[in-house]
């Protein structure tokens, strides 16, 4: 039976190095704002702190980053995730906690 991307995931996530386990939250959640931009993940800006609006993503693929967040890490966000935390190195702090925290 194959694993789903989901299940492959949070499987990695669990069985990482606890110090690990932020970059691979980090790694994916590029994966998901480039899928969403519909381009190469190698295509995204690697400078901290570019926000995801200036990425390029408006209100719709905010709440579709949200839903596939929270499917792929089997956790809830809020409504206004990619607002309330519109960085990737704050949105992997936020996911830290979250995700990483009960594990």
């Amino acid at each position: 039976m194959a694993v789903s991307h989901t299940e492959d995931t949070q499987r990695k996530l669990k069985q990482a190095a606890v110090q690990d386990r932020p970059k691979l939250l980090e790694v994916h959640l590029r994966s998901q704002v480039a899928q969403l931009l519909g381009i190469n993940v190698a295509e995204l800006p690697n400078e901290e702190g570019i926000g995801f609006v200036t990425l390029g993503l408006d209100s719709l693929t905010s709440i579709e980053l949200r839903n596939s967040l929270q499917r792929t890490l089997d956790c809830s966000l809020p409504v206004t995730f990619a607002f309330d935390y519109p960085t990737i190195e704050i949105a992997v702090k936020y996911l830290t906690q979250v995700v990483l925290a009960p594990m």
